[in-house]
């Protein structure tokens, strides 16, 4: 875990899971920040990112709680990420 968090600038949690993979990283860091639903997530990353940063779409765990399958969490993540873009 120490090796992973010294790679990423932040680590952006959302969901009802949230507070559970907080819980098993371990570490008081500034760098996690958990939120309600993915688009309160990339908010916080559009206003943060610099140019060249990477923002990447890693579920940990299924998103029940905000879409019916993985493939309804990828479609909204790539709506919203596009609002930014264009």
């Amino acid at each position: 875990i120490n090796t992973i968090m010294s790679n990423i600038n932040q680590l952006l949690l959302f969901g009802q899971s949230a507070n559970k993979i907080a819980a098993h990283i371990h570490q008081k860091t500034d760098k996690i920040h958990k939120f309600n639903k993915m688009r309160n997530a990339l908010d916080h990353a559009q206003r943060h990112a610099e140019h060249g940063d990477i923002i990447l779409l890693a579920p940990g765990c299924t998103s029940f709680d905000e879409f019916t399958d993985y493939q309804a969490r990828g479609q909204a993540f790539n709506q919203q990420v596009y609002t930014y873009v264009d």
